[in-house]
């Protein structure tokens, strides 16, 4: 009898283990897929926004593909199936990716949801908690505060002491490597030594002298919006060489020949067909194509409500690249920037350093050194694409291509 009740709660216990463990399994299970359907039930509303369907968990995830490339490819096709305003699941986050100027510039213009989505989480172990990743009163002190550091007087500054002094550097590192062979020139990795040297002086007050080095470590050390600003309108500029002739007629004119002769902040203000190319350059090739932000509170829509901590994916790129915003999208025509073309688009059609409260505070930094350096550089060179390795273009925190810019440079007689 003893062994036999031994043997009775030895049997109630392991079918007790059993049972538990399989609840445990069914509730490890089923947890996910109910955190899941009680998500899908937060953004009922937005049911009638169009988008690819997507899988419990991990929603549209596997159909993004592995690189940058493959990523900027799946935006643009849906966006071409879906419109301008669909939504997409990573996982259990929804994003709108939105291309509709009217509702970029409610989103931008916005004094309630400035708030950056979790995606800009990704930048916070080496950025900390600063001016791109920070929100709410944090976010309004260090934005007043580093404001005064980019008025044109500093900035005119800037260009004396800076920018004139270290894109002759560049020119005289390209001078060197079109010296060499008659092979193209990956564009990217020197003009980021250029770019990384004028910040550090700048804002630093410190000569890394990365050029002299010519250490392409330093490349590593981040993505440099500018450095990608300036690659992608000298390819531009490159593959169309009407374009290039006209903007070295103006350089000419303005400037004269002496690349090597100080620029001026007057100098700059006069290149007038320079500006429009620089933005056209920038439609096709934003620097930064997608500018995210967080919903602090339900708001409207179109009718539609949308729900407080949904994810607002503004789609530069896209937008650039529609024909309801920009007739024959796919052409490099600069004329579009004429004032008498723009009056007729939609204010904020074009936004390549974002707008409103949370607009790019560097902006005019980067488009002065932009300037600078195409200024100088069309009079030292005749540019070109290779035609053998085009640029995998990418959308990441910048617009990138994988596999670098490269051109040939041809050395132009003075």
């Amino acid at each position: 009898g003893y062994k036999r009740t031994i043997h009775s709660i030895a049997n109630i216990g392991s079918e007790m283990l059993v049972l538990t463990v399989l609840i445990t399994a069914v509730l490890i299970l089923c947890t996910p897929l109910i955190w899941w359907y009680l998500t899908l039930a937060k953004f009922s509303s937005l049911h009638k926004i169009p988008g690819p369907t997507p899988l419990p968990i991990i929603g549209n995830s596997g159909e993004v593909g592995k690189t940058t490339v493959d990523l900027l490819d799946f935006f643009m096709k849906l966006n071409k199936k879906y419109g301008s305003i669909m939504k997409i699941w990573f996982g259990p986050r929804l994003h709108l990716i939105i291309t509709k100027p009217e509702v970029v510039e409610f989103f931008l213009n916005s004094n309630v949801h400035l708030s950056k989505s979790n995606g800009y989480d990704l930048f916070k172990p080496w950025l900390g908690d600063g001016l791109l990743v920070s929100t709410g009163s944090k976010w309004k002190t260090r934005r007043k505060m580093i404001t005064p550091t980019f008025h044109f007087k500093i900035l005119e500054t800037f260009l004396e002491t800076s920018f004139n002094k270290q894109v002759n550097v560049l020119i005289d590192v390209l001078l060197k490597e079109a010296s060499k062979s008659d092979k193209s020139i990956e564009m990217h990795s020197i003009i980021n030594l250029c770019s990384l040297d004028i910040i550090c002086e700048t804002a630093f007050g410190t000569e890394l002298n990365a050029q002299a080095k010519c250490n392409r470590k330093y490349v590593e050390a981040g993505h440099d919006t500018t450095t990608t600003s300036i690659c992608f309108v000298l390819y531009a500029i490159a593959q169309n060489p009407e374009v290039q002739e006209k903007v070295y007629e103006e350089l000419l004119a303005v400037l004269g020949p002496d690349y090597r002769k100080e620029i001026h902040f007057g100098d700059i203000q006069q290149l007038k067909y320079l500006d429009i190319v620089i933005k056209e350059a920038h439609r096709l090739y934003p620097p930064v194509p997608l500018i995210e932000r967080s919903l602090e509170e339900d708001c409207t829509i179109d009718g539609v409500t949308i729900p407080k901590d949904t994810n607002i994916s503004i789609f530069l790129y896209g937008m650039n690249y529609s024909s309801e915003v920009y007739p024959q999208p796919e052409v490099f025509d600069p004329e579009r920037f004429l004032p008498e073309n723009q009056g007729i688009r939609h204010n904020f059609a074009y936004v390549p350093f974002s707008a409103g409260p949370r607009n790019c505070i560097g902006q005019k930094f980067a488009l002065l050194e932009l300037k600078t350096t195409i200024a100088k550089l069309l009079r030292c060179f005749e540019i070109s694409p290779d035609p053998n390795i085009p640029p995998e273009v990418g959308m990441c925190s910048v617009l990138k291509s994988r596999n670098g810019i490269y051109m040939n440079l041809k050395i132009r007689n003075q």
